[in-house]
């Protein structure tokens, strides 16, 4: 299911969480006037599901979130896009494999045939899921600790709790202070008071490194319609302070307010 606060539009921001996921479960395309469509990575080949969806957009350049349109197509899917991402590259191997593909369990006596590590870190992931502000890797994350915390599958409620305990065991934070509904931020039904956040910040002042630089200083930003926030902190070094601004207003005037 997605998250809480997802729309199913065709933002990526939007794509869905799964076990099983290739290029963030979206797609990027570039249609052109005369209606050609192309892959707009070098290294994703053109795929079927790509030329469907590309049938559903206007010219550009674009990065669309595939479940987005499996209400007008239902054959549209994520494990489509997985199946012939796999596909099209053993195919560039000479290895012969057919269009169809089916979803299926894996039994007790199957055969596990190969595992794959990423190379990188977790706080690797994690500084690249702040800089670009990443949903998807953001809500993967949320979604393992609970299912490393509670056991296989992951669930949202599993995520919320093992999130929830590990943060009040670590604070002196309660449900006055802060509620999660999903790890992203794109749920308007998380909640967070700026003191509260100042608290996390100081805790989290070790790892401050992970944040990308804003006007020359640490700092994550935070965009929904009518609330816009920053929060970082106000220099280099573990003695310089940590700072919050959470507007909720029409207006956005928060690096206004970063330079007083």
């Amino acid at each position: 299911s997605p998250p809480d606060g997802a729309e199913n539009s065709t933002n990526p921001y939007d794509a869905q969480n799964s076990a099983l996921a290739v290029n963030f479960n979206t797609v990027a395309l570039i249609k052109h006037d005369t209606g050609i469509i192309e892959s707009a990575e070098p290294q994703t080949p053109l795929l079927d599901i790509t030329r469907e969806i590309g049938t559903r957009v206007k010219p550009g350049l674009h990065r669309v979130n595939v479940s987005a349109f499996s209400h007008r197509n239902s054959s549209i899917t994520p494990d489509r896009l997985v199946a012939e991402l796999i596909a099209a590259q053993l195919r560039q191997q000479d290895i012969a494999v057919e269009k169809k593909f089916h979803r299926g369990r894996v039994k007790p006596n199957d055969t596990l045939l190969y595992t794959y590590r990423s190379e990188m870190t977790v706080a690797e992931m994690l500084r690249a899921c702040l800089k670009y502000s990443s949903n998807f890797i953001a809500n993967q994350l949320f979604l393992y600790c609970g299912a490393r915390q509670y056991g296989a599958p992951a669930t949202w409620d599993k995520a919320r709790k093992a999130m929830t305990n590990a943060i009040y065991a670590a604070t002196d934070l309660d449900s006055d202070n802060m509620i999660i509904a999903e790890g992203s931020g794109l749920s308007r039904n998380n909640l967070v008071t700026p003191s509260a956040m100042i608290v996390l910040l100081e805790r989290f002042k070790p790892h401050a490194w992970l944040l990308s630089e804003t006007a020359g200083t640490p700092l994550k930003s935070g965009t929904m319609t009518g609330v816009y926030s920053y929060a970082g902190y106000l220099g280099q070094t573990p003695d310089d302070p940590a700072v919050v601004i959470i507007l909720n207003q029409e207006l956005n005037n928060r690096e206004m307010i970063l330079d007083k």
